[in-house]
């Protein structure tokens, strides 16, 4: 016997038929008379499978230590009766088991593949005797020999002595508890995947267990579901295990079917939707059902993108959200989960619409799906995010805008830029909290008013002026340490408007102050890009602090230190509105 962790002191029992101890007192013999008798509790296989069963039933280690050590004293007088190598098998068989569940298999897995192997070897004996004399009392709580050396070549990861056994048990024609009949389909099971594994055909084994486990689901035992699916898989033979799947969850959804057919079909998202569209043909209204089947028009979509299909991508989109939808409203419990998807795909919409070249259709998409769940736009503009794609559709609409044709704007509106002020309006009105979109809002007006200015409608211009410093002021608000904006704000005081300029001026210092610390503070390891931008923006508040003087007061006494210090910042003395200024001065 190889040893187990905390073996108990062996208690020595008196075995049937072997005299049993007495206790005499001198007095008694001297009269003949015999004292108490104290009788040790005699050892039998159906008291022991007993305990056994209660040791199993509480995981209680105590209980079968004492039980394994309490058959090891009686070994020589009960080695002999089948029934003791089915109670032994048995024992370590649980004890192993309980090992590995309560996870001390990891640290002690030399044990445990030992005590697998010593049931197997205790189950071996039984099998090889003859059966019990008519006069003895089977023990039907215990394993048949040939079961429980199935069970214990199974977790000794022995798959062919494992299927050994199940054959020898298949081959005597008994009568099978659909329990058993599963581990034999499991057991067939894991005998074909090490046969496939090797590179050896296929066993017979495989077609024994396709037949057991087809018998126990016909019978309405689901657990065979998913062995024979993974039979079928091993065995390359998709189409049966997605019709046992399939049929499965049309009865009752079943996280573990529907998780094999996923991973069935992980490289074909058609063939996934099409099997979920059948589910859920089934089950209509299980939430389950819909969120998983929005899930898979999410990934058809997602193929249908990489393969240029438009239609097919736009209605596995439509179906997706359609689905979630239906979800969260069948199980409040999927609202946020759902909600999740539903942003991701509202967002894909804009992106394919994108990718088709719909610009238009692309920016209104974006617009919904900000306008849908608001609060799920992403902290930053990564790839394929909604925040991105709405900075991608002004940049967009700008462009097409540019390159014309348009309609004819309204009066007083720029065409170039009119479909991008809208669009932005409509953004921040959704999302007032996101500097950038107010920084490019406060940027298409600024260049909206220009142009009008040089058209010659200074009126229109003085409008688009006033709504540029709104923006970039409210900008400022969500963003007062970003030395850039508030620079940009200050310029549309100090070159479009004719009020703000005490305020400009002073953010303008602001801007200097902040601009110059941040610099002095850079992580040496900041891109040059970006420290770059940064120095530019001191430079430029310099320049902007000279350009109101000069230019808009007149004053000519400060300018010139102003000027001194913007040059000394990026684009250092090409700065163009430095030598404006200069000249402006000489003219004074």
């Amino acid at each position: 016997m190889r040893f187990r962790p905390e073996i108990l002191t062996l208690i020595v029992l008196v075995i049937s038929g072997c005299a049993a101890p007495t206790l005499e007192n001198s007095s008694d013999s001297a009269t003949g008379f015999k004292g108490p008798v104290d009788h040790t509790p005699l050892w039998s296989p159906l008291k022991a499978a007993k305990e056994l069963q209660t040791a199993i039933a509480s995981t209680d280690r105590d209980k079968l230590d004492r039980i394994l050590d309490e058959a090891d004293a009686v070994n020589a007088a009960w080695e002999e009766d089948l029934r003791y190598w089915q109670l032994l098998g048995a024992a370590q068989l649980a004890y192993a088991d309980i090992l590995v569940a309560s996870n001390e298999g990891t640290s002690a897995g030399g044990l445990v593949q030992g005590m697998y192997l010593d049931a197997g070897e205790a189950f071996e004996k039984a099998v090889a005797m003859e059966l019990l004399p008519s006069n003895w009392e089977p023990i039907t709580s215990l394993p048949a020999p040939h079961l429980g050396l199935m069970f214990s070549r199974r977790a000794a990861m022995n798959p062919a002595g494992a299927w050994q056994a199940a054959a020898s048990l298949l081959e005597a024609k008994q009568d099978i508890s659909p329990s058993a009949s599963l581990a034999i389909g499991q057991v067939g099971l894991e005998w074909t995947v090490a046969c496939i594994q090797a590179g050896d055909p296929v066993p017979a084994a495989a077609r024994k267990a396709e037949e057991l486990l087809r018998s126990l689901i016909e019978k309405g035992h689901d657990s065979a579901v998913i062995p024979l699916a993974d039979l079928y898989t091993w065995q390359g033979l998709s189409a049966p295990a997605r019709e046992v799947l399939i049929k499965r969850l049309c009865q009752a959804w079943s996280e573990g079917a529907q998780s094999r057919l996923k991973n069935l079909d992980a490289e074909n998202a058609h063939t996934y939707a099409t099997s979920m569209e059948r589910v859920c043909d089934a089950l209509p209204a299980d939430p389950a059902v819909l969120w998983y089947l929005g899930e898979a028009r999410w990934l058809q979509s997602l193929a249908a993108r990489s393969e240029a299909n438009g239609p097919l991508t736009h209605e596995a989109l439509d179906r997706a959200e359609e689905c979630f939808l239906a979800s969260a409203a069948h199980e409040p419990g999927f609202a946020e989960s759902c909600r999740t998807w539903l942003h991701l795909v509202r967002t894909a919409r804009g992106w394919a619409l994108r990718e088709e070249g719909r610009i238009e259709e692309a920016a209104e998409a974006f617009i919904n799906a900000l306008a849908a769940d608001p609060i799920s736009l992403e902290a930053e503009a990564t790839t394929a995010t909604l925040r991105l794609g709405i900075a991608a559709a002004a940049q967009d609409l700008g462009a097409a805008s540019a390159d014309g044709p348009t309609p004819g704007p309204p009066a007083g509106a720029s065409p170039i830029f009119l479909q991008v002020e809208t669009f932005l309006s409509k953004v921040v009105a959704l999302r007032g909290d996101v500097p950038d979109w107010w920084n490019n809002l406060g940027l298409v007006r600024r260049e909206m008013g220009v142009e009008r200015d040089k058209s010659g409608d200074p009126s229109a211009a003085s409008d688009y002026f006033k709504g540029s410093w709104d923006a970039y002021s409210r900008c400022v608000e969500l963003a007062p340490e970003d030395t850039r904006l508030v620079n940009d704000r200050a310029l549309i005081a100090v070159y479009y408007l004719d009020e703000h300029w005490e305020l400009a001026e002073r953010e303008l210092h602001r801007a200097i102050e902040m601009g110059t610390r941040q610099l002095a503070e850079l992580n040496p390891d900041i891109p040059e890009l970006e420290q770059r931008d940064l120095d530019e923006a001191v430079g430029d508040a310099w320049e902007n602090l000279a350009y109101l003087d000069v230019i808009r007061r007149g004053r000519i006494d400060r300018a010139p230190k102003y000027l001194e210090e913007s040059v000394k910042h990026y684009p250092f003395e090409g700065r163009y509105g430095v030598m404006k200024v200069r000249q402006q001065m000489e003219k004074k």
